[in-house]
């Protein structure tokens, strides 16, 4: 008895989905569809039934590469023995399996997480204590250098500052003298003078009194 082969519009109507979709499943599950002598793809009622049982698992949310996973399985040696409704419910049976393992996988990694910002957030506790601490004493070594700095730095300016008043003082005092000396040399110099004409004028009277005489 030979076996029905369908055509890709009519598998596709018996799968229910576009032919297009059955195309692009062929490609990533990397189905053997066998093709006629034209190179048209034709489909079996075992092929159908991998189809049928894809559509099912994509319709439950399961992806592509686990889909593939299974019916890689479910063509090998092993299970070519059990019939294809068999084979289904051990798909189904392992991709809930898998479902539980990652959902348990999931829970531990949550909980790993969850300790590890709780490590986390204890060693920057630590750390923000010890840096806090460490701030402290530094904080009271760096008053006490910068207080001696800034003592160091008052005295000096004051001692700069004293000395500065004082050369500026004795330059003052040094200056006040010259223009007192200035001074007693101009008053010295006009007392000179002074007396110089007097004695001009009075030996002038002198001899003006002589010519009358004679």
């Amino acid at each position: 008895m030979s076996e029905t082969r369908y055509i890709i519009s009519d598998a596709a109507k018996r799968v229910a989905v576009e032919p297009h979709v059955l195309r692009y499943w062929e490609e990533e599950l990397e189905l053997k569809i066998p093709r006629n002598e034209m190179g048209h793809r034709y489909y079996r009622e075992k092929d159908i039934e991998i189809l049928k049982m894809v559509k099912t698992l994509k319709d439950k949310g399961y992806q592509l590469r686990a889909i593939k996973m299974e019916v890689d399985a479910m063509m090998d040696g092993e299970k070519k023995d059990r019939p294809v409704e068999r084979r289904f419910e051990v798909v189904e049976g392992n991709q809930e399996s898998k479902q539980e393992a990652s959902l348990v996988t999931h829970k531990e990694q949550q909980k790993t997480e969850v300790e590890a910002a709780d490590r986390m957030a204890q060693f920057r506790l630590i750390m923000s204590e010890l840096i806090g601490q460490a701030i402290r004493e530094n904080n009271q070594e760096l008053s006490t250098a910068v207080g001696s700095s800034v003592a160091e730095h008052v005295v000096k300016e004051m001692d700069y500052l004293a000395r500065d008043r004082e050369e500026r003082e004795d330059e003052r005092f040094r200056r006040l003298d010259e223009v007192i000396r200035e001074i007693q040399k101009n008053r010295q110099e006009v007392a000179a003078t002074t007396e110089a004409n007097a004695k001009v004028k009075s030996e002038k009277k002198r001899k003006g009194f002589f010519k009358k005489g004679k």
